[in-house]
């Protein structure tokens, strides 16, 4: 049973490499898949301008997500430690035995 294993894995890696190979040569035949308006083109046309717009807009959405994480975690964190904080003395004045004052 072992063997039958090794051999449909060793089968499988060899149909996942000849997939691979027509793919890798049909990129590097095309030079067109290569290019982009941001690298080989006008940095002024409407496709560059969409890429830059778009890297900015993901770039300030992922920035915002971890920006309300980090608050959660500091807001969390601050929750906690007054929590474990003893209550504040001055809050409470001690009680006062009727008896010491007379």
């Amino acid at each position: 049973m072992r063997d039958a294993t090794i051999f449909r894995s060793a089968r499988h890696r060899k149909g996942w490499l000849s997939r691979l190979v027509p793919v890798w040569a049909a990129f590097m035949l095309c030079d067109q898949a290569l290019a982009c308006a941001v690298c080989f083109g006008d940095p002024n046309s409407d496709l560059a301008k969409g890429a830059v717009a778009g890297v900015v807009l993901l770039g300030s959405v992922i920035f915002c997500v971890l920006l309300g994480i980090a608050g959660t975690a500091f807001h969390w964190s601050r929750k906690a430690r007054r929590m474990q904080m003893p209550e504040n003395e001055s809050a409470h004045p001690p009680e006062s035995d009727a008896d010491d004052a007379n």
